[in-house]
């Protein structure tokens, strides 16, 4: 221990004093200055396994007389002890540096970091010594090194606060920094540098020892790690103000969707709402006629007032790709623009075209163009395609409400003899007629169809289970020799897509077991008919068209009870009614239970039978409130 080793030291003369780095009180130091303390002629020699490069610079700066390994073994420490112990301990000044002992040069030599020592007493404390570690680290010589400063590591990028807390060391004892050097071949490298002052008998610097390890590739990962941490910083900053600004739009335009009430209005607002948002400097809505390459021009917003409406040429443009390829394209500097629609026209730096597709349906296109040259990022883009589909989306739901209130009609007649669709099986299937009575939706949005079978209930009721068409079917009511069922096509696709183009289905109707259904429908006037058929033709082997006319909207009341309960009566409730009415429910004795009505909506039998009393109760309060 060291206070053990001390009461001896006081006691009882000793040639040299051998010590462990790890002590039970303190440490190898410890007991160094201990024996410095008594007799500074004692040498102290480290022999220890728990130690390195570090704390053998650290044991030769402190005057321990040699420092030894213990993988080195028994052998080696007995050989420095002969040399220390035969050493004469003497010291000379001249006008010429001095180098250390023998011993502490080759305890220096043994270190794996550059080791120097510099003269404080000599102006510009130049080196006297540097081993040969150090001598690899820097690539200069000892013959270049000895005599000089340490000035000549020195370079442009060497920051003078770190050469100058070295230099501090002489008065304020061990530092430690990290400084760009230079090598001999110009080479750059991080440098950390650990000074120490070795101090004389009277507390005076007599060397500063310097301790120099490349630190480079640890700076490179830590510069690394702070540049994907700054990456980072910025990726989470553009991706809030991708998020503020893309779900503030987001939320304008849901917002328009639900309050307008015509195409006109839906353009001219989301132009308007896009430039109030940071970053959007202009907008430009517009359609595709029926010229190919060219869009015509409906709406615009930004500085410096609208364009002009009209046709533009997208022969070759970006506008042109969009289109095609029904992706958001923002463009680039080597991007073809139509002249009267370049972001110069506005002075915009970049635009993102956004084709507007709903379906097979595209309404046309909306451009957004930004203040600077900064093109929107990847999460932009996947936003404003969203926004893309939910306007159109709206633009399809403004023009299925314009074919209700429409007052002419494109009537469709088709016949499709293909017993995937359920209503030429179910004729197959009963030898007879199949007559279309009404459609309606589940809670989970899944559609139903509402038939009237030319047979009795048990053999309707055997139609329907072996139909491969049907997903799932339910008698509703039976009279004579006709049945009324309600079934969900096993394939809606087709139905469904048809509606989603506003068309509505009028009459589907199969003469005979042998006979094709005739499916009548009434689409918008200005409706690509040619999209309609092709909707059917790839869900049915054959299709033919045999009807197609534009005509007066059959005559329905539009004012007075019958306005009133189209205005109160919601979506469910009408169903309800309608599937009562047509299922002969108000009958006595009543043919089907509110159990089995309910079945056929999908929904549970409170729940109908509240849909039907507030349905009845509207249509009493229109009737008797006139």
């Amino acid at each position: 221990s060291v206070s053990g080793a001390a009461a001896r030291l006081r006691s009882l003369r000793f040639d040299a004093v051998v010590t462990e780095y790890q002590l039970p009180d303190g440490d190898g130091f410890d007991l160094l200055q201990q024996v410095l303390s008594v007799d500074e002629t004692v040498p102290v020699v480290f022999y220890t396994a728990h130690g390195d490069e570090q704390v053998a610079g650290r044991a030769v700066a402190a005057d321990a007389a040699a420092y030894v390994s213990k993988k080195q073994g028994p052998a080696a420490l007995c050989e420095r002890l002969d040399t220390v112990t035969m050493t004469e301990h003497a010291s000379t000044v001249t006008d010429v540096p001095s180098v250390p002992a023998g011993a502490l040069v080759r305890a220096l030599e043994d270190a794996a970091v550059g080791v120097t020592l510099t003269d404080p007493s000599l102006p510009d404390a130049p080196v006297v010594y540097a081993n040969t570690a150090y001598q690899k680290l820097t690539g200069y010589s000892e013959t270049f090194i000895l005599g000089r400063d340490h000035s000549y590591l020195q370079g442009p990028d060497t920051a003078e606060g770190a050469v100058a807390e070295l230099e501090r060391a002489q008065q304020q004892g061990p530092v430690g920094v990290e400084m760009l050097n230079y090598r001999e071949t110009g080479e750059p490298f991080w440098n950390r540098v650990q000074a120490t002052p070795v101090t004389g008998a009277d507390g005076e610097p007599t060397y500063i020892a310097q301790f120099h390890t490349d630190v480079t590739e640890r700076r490179e990962r830590e510069s690394r790690a702070q540049q994907r941490v700054a990456a980072l910083r910025d990726e989470r900053e553009s991706l809030e103000r991708v998020l503020g600004r893309t779900s503030e739009l987001t939320d304008d335009v849901a917002e328009i969707l639900a309050g307008a009430q015509t195409k006109a209005e839906i353009e001219q607002q989301i132009c308007s709402a896009i430039v109030d948002r940071d970053g959007f400097t202009y907008a430009v809505f517009g359609e595709f006629p029926s010229v190919e390459h060219t869009v015509t021009v409906q709406a615009s917003a930004g500085a410096g007032g609208r364009v002009e409406t009209g046709e533009a040429d997208l022969s070759g443009t970006l506008f042109e790709r969009a289109r095609k390829q029904g992706t958001v394209e923002v463009s680039s500097a080597t991007d073809q623009l139509p002249s009267r629609l370049a972001p110069a026209q506005f002075g915009a730096g970049s635009v993102a075209v956004i084709p507007l597709a709903y379906g097979r349906t595209t309404y046309g296109l909306l451009a957004i163009y930004t203040g600077g040259p900064r093109s929107l990022d990847r999460r932009e883009t996947l936003v404003l395609r969203a926004v893309g589909r939910l306007i159109a989306s709206g633009l399809n739901a403004i023009e299925a409400k314009q074919v209700l209130r429409a007052e002419r009609v494109t009537e469709v007649g088709v016949d499709i003899p293909d017993k995937t669709f359920a209503p030429v099986e179910l004729a197959d299937r009963t030898d007879g007629p199949v007559e279309y009575d009404t459609t309606s939706r589940a809670e989970d949005g899944s559609l139903r169809l509402f038939l009237t079978l030319s047979v009795p209930a048990a053999d309707a009721e055997e139609a329907v289970a072996a139909a491969s068409s049907v997903a799932s079917g339910v008698v509703l009511a039976s009279q004579s020799a006709t049945t009324t069922v309600s079934v969900e096509p096993a394939d809606p696709t087709a139905l469904n897509e048809l509606a989603e183009y506003g068309a509505r289905t009028q009459q589907i109707t199969v003469p005979s077991a042998t006979a094709p259904a005739r499916l009548v429908i009434d689409a918008p006037p200005e409706g690509d008919v040619r999209t309609l058929i092709s909707v059917l033709k790839e869900q049915y082997n054959t299709v033919e068209l045999v009807r197609q006319q534009d005509r007066e909207r059959d005559p329905r009341p539009a004012v007075g009870v019958a306005s009133a309960i189209d205005a109160e009566l919601t979506d469910r409730q009408y169903t309800a009614l309608e599937t009562a009415y047509r299922s002969d429910y108000f009958d006595t004795p009543r043919p089907v239970s509110g159990k089995e009505l309910a079945r056929a909506m999908d929904i549970s039998r409170q729940t109908y039978h509240q849909h039907l009393r507030t349905a009845q109760q509207k249509v009493l309060d229109a009737l008797f409130d006139e």
